[in-house]
């Protein structure tokens, strides 16, 4: 639990280096918070709820789930950030996909429109085949950046700052 609350304390700290065990318990005790505030939600009976043909259907959460999710939302990205800092990468690994699936809409939308007022189907279907490589390239980027949380954070001082595991020859603390 005092790696959850180690994370809480750099809420908006997106610098410095974060280790595998900080990143990991964090998510580990923020999953298992947002588990319970979901089971409250249902048991005092306040989880929302969307009408179908059916009947009423309800989502599973409700205002409790929602408040700690919002809480959650800029320590996940931060503490995301310091751990690739701590395998001396850049944080735009974790902000590169989203960008590139934003701009992967936003240039379909753009050849979708002249295609529109131009009259020419090419362009709409030229917008829709980049948008295609750029959402398949930023998953391998996302599923990359993933991958990198499973390795162990450079041994010694990087460009990010001192590390919490090892001293500056790297050797372990």
């Amino acid at each position: 639990m005092s790696w959850y609350g180690l994370a809480i304390t750099n809420y908006f700290n997106f610098n410095g280096r974060a280790r595998r065990k900080e990143y990991w318990m964090f998510y580990l005790f923020a999953i298992i918070i947002s588990i319970i505030a979901m089971i409250l939600d249902i048991a005092l009976g306040i989880d929302f709820t969307y009408s179908t043909f059916y009947g009423q259907e309800s989502l599973y959460y409700g205002p409790i789930y929602t408040i700690v999710a919002l809480f959650h939302i800029i320590p996940m990205y931060s503490i995301t950030v310091r751990r690739l800092h701590d395998s001396d990468r850049t944080g735009w690994w974790f902000f590169g996909p989203i960008l590139a699936m934003l701009s992967a809409v936003l240039i379909f939308a753009m050849m979708a429109g002249m295609s529109y007022s131009m009259n020419i189907r090419l362009l709409m279907y030229i917008g829709g085949i980049i948008a295609i490589v750029g959402y398949i390239g930023s998953i391998g980027v996302l599923i990359a950046s993933f991958v990198f949380m499973f390795f162990d954070g450079t041994k010694g001082d990087n460009r990010f700052g001192p590390s919490h595991k090892y001293d500056s020859e790297g050797e372990l603390i």
